[in-house]
């Protein structure tokens, strides 16, 4: 047969754009190879049908009333990223309704054309995602350094006060021996005033610290990170996020330990071993002068152990459910920052693990176990 003598309607079926022909009854006259591979519907299932009744699962309303303006108008109506499901997937088209040519009836048949804009809607979405996140870091690096100038000139003062209140205490023998009055008062308390403000200026240096590793590469490589400006990081997140969070109590060694690392990704592993605490904390309401957190930092052999306590008692049985995914049967990206599941996750994928101290079990206490940077790293899935 030759193939001028096939009839164009059968042409048109077997084209592998997307395709269908809706008549003026609003049933489906054509149905294109393509639409059935794209759409997941059969031709003899759409044929003669309702396009409503083929269980597309799509945002309906859109479709009716472009067809609707279409007919109304005699005009080209457009759906530009509609969300459809077949099999499983999550795919994204464009849909073109053509009006044909009027009859009598004043009701024109539709032409439906359909596109496959997924990949180029992920392409768009990684894009825009890429930009905002180097806008982001562009704004992290400018804040960074604006907070840095003014915390040296406080550090370089508070060196200078330092300095001025122990020259006075040499030179006076009465204020050293706190007996004159408001000299005396002076030389008493400065020292441990002076101590507390270098600690909150040290403290501000890590967190700006720590927020200059997170943007220091964009592509999310590697690189070895600050521990400790991490975890002062992840506090002042949590602090800004639970207002009524508990006192801390930081334990941090001289020493400052180093992990090899995305700081990104172990910043928010961390962030989340402070906030599961502090959560659990604030439910059990505990408001007592003495409640806190504690949060303590320190290297062990080849490893970094970070350990976050809620500070209540129970027994440890009552926890063992918080190291559970959140989500049953989610992907791992979809249970990210799921509590202390995604913390492990995380530990897990930089060769250590986190675990319950069998010693302070009772008050809560978390392990985050870190190989140190540059020594060998554990198995990838080891245990805590």
């Amino acid at each position: 047969m030759s193939t001028l003598s096939i009839a164009p309607a059968a042409l048109l079926a077997h084209l592998p754009f997307v395709l269908a022909l809706i008549g003026r009854d609003g049933r489906v006259e054509l149905w294109s190879m393509g639409a059935e591979r794209a759409f997941g519907v059969g031709t003899f299932r759409a044929l003669g049908r309702d396009l409503r009744a083929l269980g597309l699962a799509w945002d309906q309303e859109r479709v009716d009333a472009a067809m609707q303006a279409c007919r109304e108008t005699n005009t080209t109506q457009k759906v530009e990223g509609l969300t459809l499901v077949v099999r499983s997937n999550r795919r994204i088209f464009g849909l073109t309704f053509h009006p044909l040519l009027l009859d009598d009836s004043g009701i024109a048949p539709i032409l439906l054309l359909a596109s496959d804009v997924t990949e180029r809607e992920q392409v768009l979405q990684e894009r825009l995602t890429r930009t905002r996140l180097e806008t982001s870091a562009r704004l992290a690096r400018a804040v960074a350094h604006e907070i840095n100038t003014p915390l040296q000139f406080l550090s370089d003062d508070l060196e200078f006060l330092a300095e001025a209140v122990q020259k006075l205490a040499a030179v006076v023998p009465e204020a050293a021996s706190g007996s004159n009055g408001e000299l005396g008062f002076l030389a008493a308390e400065s020292t441990p005033v002076v101590a507390e403000m270098r600690e909150g200026l040290s403290r501000i240096a890590r967190i700006v610290r720590a927020l200059g590793d997170c943007v220091q590469t964009s592509n999310d490589k590697r690189h070895p990170v600050d521990v400790q400006a991490l975890v002062e990081l992840a506090i002042a997140e949590v602090l800004a996020e639970k207002t009524d969070a508990p006192n801390f109590e930081r334990l941090l060694e001289a020493d400052r330990p180093e992990v090899q690392c995305s700081p990104e990704e172990l910043q928010r592993a961390l962030r989340e071993l402070v906030l599961d605490a502090v959560s659990t904390h604030l439910a059990a309401g505990d408001r007592s002068a003495g409640a806190r957190v504690s949060v303590r930092v320190w290297n062990e052999g080849e490893n970094v152990l970070v350990a976050v306590s809620d500070g209540l008692e129970c027994a440890p049985e009552a926890r063992e459910g918080r190291l559970e995914p959140l989500v049953e049967g989610a992907s791992p990206s979809e249970r990210a920052g799921a509590g202390l599941a995604f913390v492990q996750t995380v530990a897990h994928g930089l060769g250590g693990g986190l675990r319950m101290d069998p010693v302070a079990a009772k008050h809560g206490a978390f392990v985050l176990r870190l190989p140190c940077s540059g020594a060998p790293s554990a198995a990838v899935g080891g245990g805590g």
